[in-house]
């Protein structure tokens, strides 16, 4: 009895067994079915079976499956498991210090300026929008005009040493760098040309022409020349209060974006003698009031700073100081159109 029962239930199983099979099979898509290597006998015969679920005890008999468990999480220090990743970009060039367009031929020196030794000095608290100037203005501004291609010598009067190649626009000419203690915006304009002069730093020079970074002499230069070259003048300057006056203008008010001054008059204590000044504007009226009693200074032509000591006007006017003119860098000769008040 007992062999004869486990024979039932060894066929049973198998029968089972053989039924599971084919609904797996026939759960397949029909698609699947007939792309299977299979007789076309036997494909029919799957495709056709009725799947008889078997009951045990009266109900439905469920097979258990094995659990499947999700895969371990990668362990500390291990890379999670992700999409590769996106190659480095490729780093942007470096930014070239180099004027965007290429140098203009230089301005012919006429012969008589030639024979002038001239010092420009410039005093800069070197902030960003002077160092902006240096790298982008002035290479051209100097070939533009005959008398910055003159000037021999570059005297830079800073608080703190330039970054290398702020000063490439002055290649070919000596560049002697000062560095001296800035006691403030006026205060500093004031103590840079008491100590130049009282140093002489300008000694064996025909002339001096001071100015900052953002103030450029333009390729009009023609008034600047003709009274460099004029012995009956010992100083060309800005008035702040635009009285219109070519040489004796005796209320006139001198401004310190620019001036130039012959150097056989810039004594030892030409500011230190005005000492106790506070206003730079008000300082250099007092220092070069000999020059202007006695009529040997001469006016920018054009200026219109409606009593802002800021160097601007009409097209005529040779040197400018417009913060955005550094937008217009380099300039091209004749540049820029707008010299005027609101112009930055």
């Amino acid at each position: 009895m007992i062999a004869t029962a486990l024979m039932v239930a060894k066929g049973l199983i198998a029968q089972l067994r053989d039924q599971l099979t084919r609904g797996y099979v026939s759960s397949l898509p029909h698609a699947a079915i007939g792309h299977a290597k299979l007789p076309t006998a036997t494909k029919q015969a799957i495709t056709s079976t009725k799947i008889n679920v078997p009951m045990v005890n009266g109900k439905t008999f469920r097979p258990v499956l094995p659990e499947t468990k999700p895969a371990p999480l990668p362990g500390p220090g291990l890379a999670r498991p992700g999409p590769a990743p996106h190659p480095a970009p490729t780093p942007a060039p470096p930014i070239s210090t180099l004027p965007l367009l290429p140098l203009p031929p230089a301005r012919e020196i006429p012969a008589p300026l030639r024979k002038l030794r001239i010092v420009l000095f410039m005093t800069t608290s070197l902030s960003s929008s002077h160092a902006e100037f240096l790298r982008k203005c002035w290479a051209h501004a100097i070939r533009n005009s005959a008398l910055l291609m003159q000037v021999e010598t570059l005297i830079f009067y800073t608080p703190k040493e330039p970054t290398p190649g702020l000063l490439d626009a002055f290649t070919g000419k000596k560049v002697t760098v000062k560095l001296y203690n800035n006691p403030g915006w006026q205060e500093g304009a004031i103590s840079a040309m008491e100590e130049s002069t009282s140093k002489k730093c300008f000694a064996g020079y025909d002339w001096m022409i001071r100015l900052n970074p953002d103030v450029l002499i333009l390729d009009n230069d023609e008034f600047l020349i003709k009274n460099l070259l004029d012995p009956e003048v010992d100083g060309i300057f800005a008035d702040c209060w635009d009285h219109n006056c070519l040489s004796y203008c005796p209320k006139a008010h001198i401004n310190t974006d620019f001036f130039a001054v012959r150097v056989s008059v810039l004594h030892a204590d030409t500011f230190t003698k005005v000492k106790g000044i506070r206003h730079a504007e008000t300082s250099a009226t007092h220092a070069f009031k000999d020059i202007m009693s006695a009529g040997r200074a001469r006016w920018l032509p054009g200026v219109k700073q409606k009593h802002i000591c800021r160097i601007r006007g009409n097209l005529s006017v040779p040197v400018v100081h417009a913060h955005n003119t550094a937008k217009q860098c380099p300039l091209r000769r004749g540049g820029p159109l707008n010299r005027a008040f609101n112009s930055g």
